[in-house]
């Protein structure tokens, strides 16, 4: 085989799991823990699995924001900020996503617009991923999950059923994503690997990630209740150093969720440390009655 066929092979087998794993590790709607498991806590039984953000990033994005009440359905628009003449507007529109949920509150479908459908054991703990090229394109691949002791085994698939990858999650004595680790099979060697840490209440401290593909090492810190925001992020990357970024939830709906959030960037303008507006997310959540 050619050596630009092997490449795009597992630039395909890598994609495949980043983006089904990064499914499979948002956050819940219920439970305080970021990295939310697929197996289920002992006082939350059938609540797992809740992804949501601006984009299906390789990890999650941001720190757990329980949604309260009965949720069937959310959907969000995440637009840019642009400074226009001083005054900050909105610009373009970054994303769209729509998530549905079943009677037990856990994601069945996601559009974003490629789509992820989900399927669930009878114990409540993920089971199957699907995940499809565009709204109603063909099946790019799918994730079968199995389980031990403390740890999630996921094989990837490609769309025509070949093996591609296999990633493992390992949790914590709370249930709580510590370690997720992928593998490339041919040779079999480790792809990329993610960690968490957590506060004593819970919420996301740290992440890291290390990618063997060429990406290096990323991390993000997290603070809450500083500065005015609801948190704040201390993010690095081997590509462009560390930033700093503050998220705002504004408007809430009359169950106490948020509707309107907002992210800054610090930025140093002439020496002087400023917050710059950057994106606006927009939602509604509908609930069974």
């Amino acid at each position: 085989m050619k050596p630009f066929v092997v490449l795009g092979v597992a630039v395909g087998a890598l994609l495949a799991v980043a983006m089904l794993w990064s499914a499979a590790h948002r956050n819940s709607p219920d439970n305080s823990g970021v990295l939310q498991t697929a197996v289920p806590a002992a006082n939350a039984p059938g609540v797992q699995e809740y992804f949501r953000g601006v984009a299906a990033y390789w990890w999650p994005d941001e720190p757990v924001v329980p949604i309260r009440g009965p949720v069937v359905r959310v959907e969000e628009w995440t637009y840019a900020i642009q400074d226009y003449f001083g005054t900050y507007v909105e610009g373009s529109l970054l994303s769209h996503r729509v998530t549905v949920f079943d009677d037990h509150k856990r994601p069945v479908r996601d559009d974003l617009p490629w789509r992820y459908t989900l399927a669930y054991d009878s114990s409540g703990r993920l089971e199957q991923e699907e995940l499809f090229f565009e709204s109603s394109g063909p099946l790019a691949s799918r994730t079968l999950y199995s389980y031990e002791e403390g740890e999630r085994r996921g094989r990837v698939y490609n769309g025509s059923g070949t093996l591609l990858t296999v990633v493992t999650d390992e949790f914590d004595t709370s249930g709580r994503g510590v370690k997720s680790t992928g593998y490339y099979l041919a040779p079999e060697r480790v792809a990329f690997v993610h960690t968490y840490s957590y506060t004593t209440s819970g919420q996301l401290a740290g992440y890291g990630y290390t990618s063997y593909f060429g990406e290096g090492l990323s991390s993000k810190e997290f603070e809450y209740g500083v500065e005015g925001f609801d948190w704040v992020c201390e993010a690095f990357s081997a590509s462009s150093g560390w930033d700093t970024y503050g998220t705002s939830l504004g408007k809430q709906d009359e169950r106490g969720n948020w509707t309107e959030k907002r992210m800054f960037e610090k930025r140093s303008i002439l020496g002087a440390d400023e917050w710059v507006p950057t994106e606006i997310t927009k939602r509604t959540l509908a609930y069974a009655p």
